[in-house]
């Protein structure tokens, strides 16, 4: 796949989604932050408390249920 058509369909794949939480996820992964930016440790542990706040809460996927959807999202991207 060259890398216009990976870009389509990444961009393809994003326009789907509709979940906020894998959308932020993906926005940070691609965030162009510079490379190994540490950040305060005030800021990890409010990062890591909200964390926790959202596994309490249920906003949480099983190792399954996240393997399940790659390969839909997969399968989706190979047409």
């Amino acid at each position: 796949m060259t890398t216009a058509a990976l870009k389509k369909n990444i961009h393809k794949a994003i326009d789907r989604l509709e979940d906020e939480e894998i959308l932020k996820m993906l926005y940070a992964l691609i965030d162009d932050k510079p490379a190994g930016k540490r950040i305060t440790k005030k800021q990890y542990n409010k990062e890591l408390n909200e964390s926790i706040k959202q596994a309490r809460a249920g906003k949480v996927h099983s190792h399954a249920s996240v393997v399940k959807e790659s390969l839909k999202w997969l399968k989706g991207n190979e047409a």
